[in-house]
């Protein structure tokens, strides 16, 4: 009997990760109020215009979730398929890139609103 393949589960994660991201963001863009997982509800109320502030969250929360999902899509593939070290570290900094790329962005929007 074999182990579990961690990297495969996480690839995995990563999916329904990114998925709840869209859908968050879309969610924001619809309600114009930010997400749960983004403020509480102190900060809520301290936010200046909730409503914009989501708007902005959502503008870079969509392709970061967009781009997690390819990411978890690509982890898998290559797991399944080609299991190239060489590959999963690509996918990996690829992640990073981005994910680094949204802190910041959501560091500034939180700046500006809060």
């Amino acid at each position: 009997m074999e182990g579990i393949n961690v990297g495969l589960l996480l690839d995995v994660f990563l999916i329904v990760f990114g998925g709840y991201l869209v859908y968050v963001a879309r969610n924001m863009k619809k309600t114009g109020k930010p997400g749960n997982m983004l403020l509480d509800a102190e900060e809520l109320a301290r936010c200046r215009d909730s409503r914009k502030m989501a708007e902005e969250v959502a503008r870079y929360m969509l392709p970061f979730g967009a781009e997690t999902v390819l990411c978890g899509i690509a982890g898998t593939v290559n797991m399944i398929f080609y299991k190239s070290n060489r590959l999963n570290t690509v996918i990996l900094f690829a992640f990073l890139i981005v994910c680094l790329w949204f802190v910041t962005k959501f560091r500034h929007i939180r700046e500006k609103f809060l």
